[in-house]
């Protein structure tokens, strides 16, 4: 099964599109909340949206050192 994770457009450049994905983790010993933010390198070959785009990325197979995600489709908004 391949994963997929949600993310905001970050940067787009003509080799790949980053995008950021933002998590909530909870602290182990005090019990906070807080979000953790990555960036994922991705491949982007339809241009789907513009900076701040909500998307959805894939898993595949690695294209260089640290690219190995596409984006699948725009996410839908909540309502």
């Amino acid at each position: 099964m391949k994963t997929t994770l949600i993310g905001n457009i970050v940067k787009i450049t003509p080799h790949s599109t980053v995008v950021a994905v933002e998590r909530t983790k909870i602290h182990p010993i005090y019990s906070k909340r807080f979000t953790v933010t990555k960036k994922f390198h991705a491949e982007n070959p339809q241009n789907i949206g513009e900076t701040g785009t909500r998307v959805v990325i894939g898993e595949i197979k690695p294209m260089s050192k640290t690219k190995y995600w596409q984006v699948i489709k725009l996410a839908k908004k909540e309502s």
